[in-house]
């Protein structure tokens, strides 16, 4: 199944928390909406929002001079410490490691 990386509904903005408002707007169950998103995109909505939320925070570290801290927060995370367990995991790197790579090709 080929995923599609925008959605033709976009669930909320990155920051925001939870799926079952964007369902309620469709008039459909969390479930459906669940399983509807699955099938357009190829992945949940949860994983969708994750990798929206990581492509933020990427942006911001590649971009700005901000602390992780408050890129984590801009980008919708809900702490520091969930930013980089979703970095790691996306990409194999901290935050500051990501930073560094980026920073390093600018000087």
């Amino acid at each position: 199944m080929t995923q599609r990386t925008t959605p033709p509904c976009v669930l909320r903005r990155p920051g925001s928390k939870g799926r079952r408002p964007r369902a309620a707007q469709e008039s459909t169950s969390t479930r459906t909406f669940t399983r509807r998103f699955r099938e357009e995109i190829g992945i949940s909505p949860g994983q969708w929002l994750t990798r929206q939320r990581v492509e933020r925070a990427c942006t911001l570290l590649e971009r700005s001079s901000l602390p992780v801290d408050e890129v984590a927060t801009a980008a919708g995370f809900g702490s520091t410490a969930s930013m980089r367990l979703h970095l790691h995991t996306e990409l194999g790197v901290s935050p500051s490691a990501y930073r560094a790579t980026f920073r390093g090709r600018d000087h």
